[in-house]
Formats: structure tokens, C-alpha cells, sequence
């Protein structure tokens, strides 16, 4: 498999010219644990995969890679560095967003908006913290800078033809160059509640479920890894948007 790709893990020109299989990952909120374990499992079904299939192989996180888990420093600092043999796209979720407003303003009422959706825990692995609200010189001596462009850079969809990769969801009826940083971000019942065809199957996270939503018109991968130690990742068939994907999971 590594043979027929280049470092940057884009296909070759010995490559199968179908589309890709793409690797979805659900929220991860600071468990470098799980991420590693995972990882691990997705580069052995890669190798594992006909040899005859040279497709591109691609990994999508689909955002929430901060916040409430013990290590959020270490999930970033391994999304940076990229998987061997495959492309990475790392999409933005809700809590990458409230990372960087509290970055570029880390007054009071924002620090307590953070801090109740596990922001604690994020700065906690990046360093003791201050008595009371960390300070824009705390966060510039603990934060490296490369992680704020890093975080900064995120894209906020991935959407190759019949699949639409997006942290929260999409707002039904509005078309997707349309729609909200906002909604992608955060939308949960207009979308959920939806049986609407989005015109590609819309792959995502955010709303925590026990086990992955696989339907018709999208597929929920956020299975509560802080909490539950299992993370999840769909093997979607890019040929097949539409297909039953192969689940793979982690449980710590």
C-alpha cells in the first residue's frame, strides 16, 4: 500500500483513478488514547486491503478534538503530524471554535463559557493554570503558536462528489455553499430531525449517540469517546457514498 502513494499520501499515478476510500473519525475531546488506538487499527485495514485496490486512501476527523478528555494537547500535536501512507483532512468543530475566541479574548465570561464546556481540561494539558482566568500572556507562553495556526487554518467541510464531511450538520433546504460557519458548527434538530436527501450523504459528529447512526441521508460518528473510551470510524467506499460502511472502533 505505501509503495503506490508518495509521501504526502496523495495517489500516484499507478493509482486506481476511482474515488477514494475515505476513513471518517468521530469526536475525539482530548483522548490522545483512543486517537492512537484507532489509528493504529485504520493503517492495519489499510494494509490489509486487495492489492489489486490502490486506491487514494483518506482520513477525515470530523472536528471536537479539544476540551473535556485528558490530553488535548496531545491530539493535536498527532493530527499535526499526519498519517503515513494516507491523506488527512482535519475539519474545525464547535470546540476548536471556542478554543480560538478564548485565544484571541480571554476575558472573563468567555473563559467561564469555556471552562463549562471542558475548556479546564484543554488548557490543564498545556500547563497548571493560574489561579482564576488565564491570561493572554498564560496563553501565549503555554500555547504554541504553530497550534493556534494550526487550529486557526482548520477547514470547516470537506465535500467530495456524493459525500459531505461537516462537524455538526447542515441547515435543510439551504444550499451548501450557502450555508453558516455557524450552523455547521453547532446545528443540531433541524438537522438531525431531517429525512430530507442533502444531495450528498452528510457525514458527522456532535451530538453523542451510544453507537453510530448509519442512515440514508447521514451518518452520526460521535460516540462519546471522552467518557466512553470508544471512538469511531466509518470505512466509507467513496464509489459507494450511499453503501453500508464498515465500522471500526476503539474502547478503552
Amino acid at each position: 500500500m505505501a509503495s503506490a502513494r508518495n509521501q504526502a499520501g496523495v495517489a500516484s499515478s499507478r493509482e486506481d483513478d476511482r474515488a477514494p476510500v475515505y476513513y471518517a473519525i468521530g469526536d475525539i475531546h482530548g483522548r490522545r488514547d483512543c486517537l492512537d488506538a484507532l489509528l493504529a487499527r485504520i493503517v492495519r485495514h489499510g494494509a490489509r486491503a486487495d492489492e489489486r485496490d490502490v486506491r487514494a486512501r483518506v482520513i477525515v476527523t470530523l472536528g471536537d478534538y479539544v476540551d473535556r478528555g485528558p490530553d488535548s494537547r496531545g491530539v493535536i500535536e498527532r493530527l499535526m503530524r499526519g498519517v503515513e501512507g494516507f491523506s488527512l483532512v482535519t475539519l474545525k468543530g464547535n470546540h476548536e471554535a471556542i478554543f480560538l475566541t478564548v485565544l484571541a479574548d480571554p476575558a472573563p465570561d468567555l473563559w467561564a463559557w469555556w471552562r463549562r464546556n471542558g475548556g479546564h481540561s484543554t488548557l490543564s494539558s498545556y500547563g497548571r493554570l493560574p489561579e482564576g482566568p488565564p491570561t493572554r500572556a498564560w496563553l501565549e507562553d503555554h500555547v504554541p503558536e504553530a497550534h493556534r495556526r494550526w487550529l486557526e487554518a482548520l477547514p470547516v467541510v470537506h465535500a467530495p462528489d456524493g459525500l459531505v464531511f461537516v462537524h455538526a450538520g447542515i441547515r435543510p433546504g439551504v444550499p451548501l455553499d450557502a450555508q453558516s460557519e455557524e450552523d455547521m458548527l453547532w446545528i443540531r434538530q433541524e438537522f438531525l430531525d431531517s429525512r430530507v436527501d442533502f444531495g450528498g450523504r452528510i457525514v458527522h459528529g456532535h451530538t453523542p449517540n451510544e453507537t453510530p447512526e448509519i442512515l440514508a441521508n447521514r451518518i452520526n460518528l460521535d460516540t462519546l469517546a471522552y467518557a466512553s473510551g470508544i471512538l469511531t470510524c466509518a470505512v466509507i467506499d467513496g464509489t459507494d457514498p450511499r453503501g453500508t460502511p464498515e465500522i471500526l472502533q476503539t474502547s478503552l
